[in-house]
């Protein structure tokens, strides 16, 4: 049977078309792990606080030390459970010295899970992952005024990171801090960058990265008073990979 020219003609715009969307799917199937719906953040496997669609579920039947009226607590003396710190002091050198301690969380971690609630399995920077977690405090706070910062040590990973009381002053002896998190994708992976100080060591990507995913609301984090320091009221942190 013989095609006419409108017949080829029609199959050949059909033949292109498809062959434009299977070039699409083919972008949009270039990453392995799928965009996160929200995460949760864990202690010994254990959740403290979930998020999705902009709220903050606290699981107080598990880990209820660290919530308090619907903030993130830090404290050396939680209001409700009478001498209950779920803060950690490290010294270093001088145990007796209160320029030398510093006060944090123990390791917490975060998990994304996608929109079935399955968590998803991001790789470390480390082994050439293309996902990274990052976090901003509110955009209302100067350096002065916050009372909570994150940081990460090298055994935590891409994944794990303290949350830190941070600086206590007359002015500020206690207060709330809004943290953001997301989620960035780097495709051609991370590459580890040395600097002189070893806690400085940072995972760079040089083709650009693309935001993945960002918490609409902040994480609330409710800084307690606690143990003084130096005469200012500050302590050092050294560790520095703060993004």
């Amino acid at each position: 049977m013989k095609l006419n020219k409108i017949t080829l003609l029609s199959l050949l715009i059909a033949a292109l078309v498809a062959s434009g969307c299977d070039l699409n799917d083919d972008e949009d199937d270039a990453r392995e792990f799928p965009d996160p719906a929200g995460f949760e953040i864990t202690l010994d496997g254990a959740p403290i606080v979930s998020y999705e669609d902009g709220n903050y579920t606290f699981n107080t039947d598990v880990i209820p030390e660290y919530e308090y009226n619907g903030n993130f607590i830090l404290t050396m003396d939680h209001p409700e459970y009478e001498g209950e710190s779920n803060l950690t002091r490290t010294s270093q050198d001088e145990p007796d010295d209160p320029s030398a301690r510093r006060y944090f969380t123990p390791s917490i971690y975060m998990e994304f899970f996608d929109a079935d609630g399955d968590f998803i399995n991001y790789p470390e920077e480390e082994d050439g992952g293309e996902y990274r977690l990052e976090w901003n405090r509110g955009s209302g706070e100067s350096m002065g005024e916050r009372t909570a910062q994150l940081e990460q040590h090298g055994s935590d990973g891409s994944w794990g990171f303290h949350i830190r009381a941070d600086y206590e002053t007359e002015a500020f002896p206690d207060g709330d801090t809004d943290l953001f998190f997301s989620l960035y994708y780097c495709e051609g992976g991370f590459e580890y960058q040395s600097h002189d100080d070893p806690q400085d060591e940072t995972f760079e990507c040089e083709t650009g990265e693309q935001q993945l995913f960002e918490a609409s609301t902040p994480l609330q984090v409710y800084v307690d008073e606690y143990e003084e320091t130096d005469e200012n009221g500050f302590y050092p942190h050294e560790r520095n990979r703060v993004r």
